[in-house]
């Protein structure tokens, strides 16, 4: 329940002309390669701006200078709440945006992330049937490299420094759904 969830909220971020992929709830994604093992963040749905679809599934969400910023998020904490006609889902979950500030207005472009992430939480609301009320603030900015666990090549790594960025902002989610 919370991935799909957490998907929708994907889908909303897909609604900004900000980011060019978002996708929901990540897995680290290990991959063979030549005895080596590869981590990477995949997501089994990922959403493209500029196609307005779903693109395949397990579709890579490593930077590259084509792209203009890519948010995706990591489930940090959870817990379930069963009363009598409702459960309440709450936690806090990390999202990871990573940016290409060349292809962004770069004045005051930290102020315009939080502004663009924080609004995009307030306006949240899912069409899906399931939720019956949600709520979603930004709790703090946490100070980690997201991207340490993952095997970067050293031509992905690139897409780490300058004029490449990325910002981290955790969310307290809570929301509850019907019980049948």
């Amino acid at each position: 329940m919370i991935h799909t969830y957490i998907d929708e909220l994907a889908k909303h971020f897909n609604t900004s002309t900000f980011f060019t992929k978002t996708a929901g709830l990540i897995k680290v994604l290990s991959v063979k390669n030549n005895g080596q093992v590869k981590k990477f963040p995949a997501s089994l749905k990922v959403y493209q701006n500029n196609l307005c679809t779903v693109l395949s599934d397990y579709v890579d969400l490593i930077p590259n200078s084509g792209e203009k910023a890519i948010v995706y998020f990591e489930l940090d904490q959870s817990a379930i709440h069963v009363k009598k006609n409702i459960t309440l889902f709450s936690g806090e979950i990390t999202s990871v945006i990573w940016y290409n500030s060349e292809l962004l207005p770069t004045e005051n472009l930290d102020k315009l992330l939080f502004l663009t992430v924080s609004g995009l939480l307030r306006d949240f609301k899912t069409d899906d049937a399931l939720f019956i009320a949600s709520k979603l603030k930004i709790t703090q900015e946490p100070l980690k490299q997201p991207f340490l666990k993952f095997s970067y090549s050293e031509t992905d790594t690139q897409y780490t420094t300058h004029p490449f960025g990325f910002k981290t902002y955790s969310i307290r989610y809570s929301f509850c759904t019907k019980n049948c």
